[in-house]
């Protein structure tokens, strides 16, 4: 994997169109599901009150994932500990204060909204470390 096609605004812009057609997808399945007789006691079903959150959770997860296994490629070792120490606080705290704040609801928001720090953060850094890479191979 090139890491200056990744970190390139065209990419980005793909992955992210990519991102969404995988969310809308998640969250037409969950509303379809919702409408299923059968499915009355599955999670499916308890989870379509919450398509949206849910939606953009795996949309962005995908887009995050994306990221960050061009970034494990091509990040040094103190970068990738940095991902995954800021991933692994925002999984706490966002969950966690979204649930203090409103209960399951909020908690869910708050796996939805750190989902989209995640690949923002992740793809943020794939394309810091593309402008590294062509300043180096530049000189």
């Amino acid at each position: 994997m090139n890491i200056r096609v990744f970190s390139s605004g065209r990419t980005f812009a793909a992955a992210s169109l990519g991102a969404a057609v995988i969310g809308g997808a998640a969250y037409l399945a969950l509303s379809a599901l919702a409408a299923v007789d059968w499915l009355d006691a599955s999670v499916l079903n308890a989870l379509a009150s919450y398509a949206l959150p849910v939606a953009i959770f795996v949309g962005s997860n995908f887009l995050g994932m994306l990221y960050y296994l061009v970034g494990r490629a091509h990040f040094s070792a103190r970068r990738l500990l940095l991902y995954r120490v800021v991933q692994t606080v925002g999984a706490l705290i966002l969950p966690v204060g979204g649930y203090v704040l409103d209960d399951l609801s909020g908690a869910i928001w708050g796996y939805a909204l750190v989902s989209v720090a995640n690949a923002a953060f992740a793809a943020w850094l794939v394309r810091a470390e593309g402008q590294v890479s062509q300043v180096v191979e530049t000189e």
